[in-house]
């Protein structure tokens, strides 16, 4: 869905090659948060990227106290807004969430360092946080955020 699509109800109908399908009714919510998962599944494993930019796994896990990126979907309008398919800004001012997601690992929350559109890119959201250093180390803390009263799915981190 486009980032700048406002909250109601909708017709949607496919086309392909011509064809028209039936129009069906859809309402749309200011957020419907989601973060991706490396299986693709949205469950597991999260995608999560160290500042070095290799990826989070059992072998290279996070660190307490670090800061990582993962990405998700639904999080809502971005301040400045964007046009439908049009990549986020390559520089300030970027591309932020007008709500900002708050983000727990197990029951600790985050510090979210940024939300929003990466650099460049017109999807998906990005979500930079600083791993909260209560946590205790283990192969499969558990990840989740919460925008606007409405929650995500849950992916783990490996972290030490």
């Amino acid at each position: 869905m486009p980032t700048d699509l406002s909250p109601g109800d909708y017709a949607l109908r496919v086309e392909t090659a011509s064809i028209r399908s039936n129009e069906i009714q859809i309402s749309v919510g200011p957020f419907a948060p989601g973060i991706f998962a490396q299986n693709g599944s949205g469950r597991g494993v999260g995608i999560f990227l160290k500042n070095d930019g290799s990826v989070v796994s059992a072998s290279n896990p996070a660190d307490r106290g670090t800061v990582v990126t993962f990405f998700a979907a639904g999080l809502g309008v971005v301040n400045p807004s964007v046009a439908a398919g049009q990549p986020g800004a390559l520089a300030e001012p970027f591309n932020r969430t007008m709500t900002l997601p708050r983000v727990f690992f197990d029951i600790y929350p985050a510090d979210v360092v940024y939300s929003g559109l990466p650099a460049g890119a017109a999807w998906p959201y990005q979500v930079t946080v600083r791993i909260p250093t209560l946590i205790s180390p283990a192969t499969n803390v558990s990840v989740s955020l919460m925008i606007g009263g409405s929650g995500s799915n849950r992916v783990t981190i490996p972290v030490r």
